[in-house]
């Protein structure tokens, strides 16, 4: 029942969303006791599949995708909405280009379960704030693309780890390495913004 209340309060919220860059929450309800959500369909992959060295993107095509989630993100911030999951999987590209991120709020019915069955997926993307259970900002979302970005650019994900609690320990305590000692083509100003994406003080 709880979890039954979350989903439907955090599945409205998300379906105020209307921006072009966010994948459109249509409708929600429940099925056979599965609850469920209508939403947008996108023709497309997601971000993850340009992630490896032999599908990186040009760093210019990099750049304007990652502005488009920046101005989802800001406009669903200003809405008060918190995205909380921001990783490649969660971004997707249609066919005719355009770049929209899902699954907006609905992770947060997911966090109590976050540590105790690892259910999120992968912790890389996770800001120090959400491993340190303290409270979740807009500036959580920023960590979070901070990875996307580096991973995009690299084909190397920021913070990685023997294991789950190894990577956790790297996010609150370690800086990944700079993005030019991947690639020397980088311009230095992304490294510089990559930087303070991944800064461990939200402020």
């Amino acid at each position: 029942d709880k979890f039954r209340r979350s989903f439907f309060v955090e599945a409205q919220s998300a379906g105020r969303l209307m921006h072009p860059n966010i994948v459109v929450i249509y409708d929600c309800g429940i099925h056979e006791d599965f609850c469920f959500l209508a939403m947008e369909y996108i023709d497309g992959p997601t971000l993850a599949t340009f992630s490896h060295k032999q599908r990186l993107l040009p760093i210019e095509k990099v750049v304007r995708m990652t502005i488009s989630v920046c101005n989802a993100l800001d406009y669903a911030h200003k809405k008060g909405v918190i995205h909380r999951d921001i990783k490649p999987s969660n971004i997707m590209v249609s066919k005719s280009g355009y770049v929209k991120v899902a699954d907006f709020g609905i992770a947060t019915i997911r966090t109590d379960q976050t540590f105790s069955s690892g259910i999120l997926g992968s912790p890389s993307y996770m800001s120090p704030e959400q491993i340190k259970e303290d409270p979740v900002g807009e500036k959580s979302d920023i960590f979070s693309l901070g990875c996307v970005l580096y991973e995009l650019l690299t084909a190397n994900r920021a913070f990685t780890g023997e294991n789950y609690f190894s990577i956790l320990y790297r996010i609150t305590h370690e800086d990944p390495p700079s993005l030019l000692s991947y690639d020397r083509s980088i311009p230095e100003v992304l490294d510089k913004i990559t930087c303070k994406a991944l800064a461990k003080d939200p402020s």
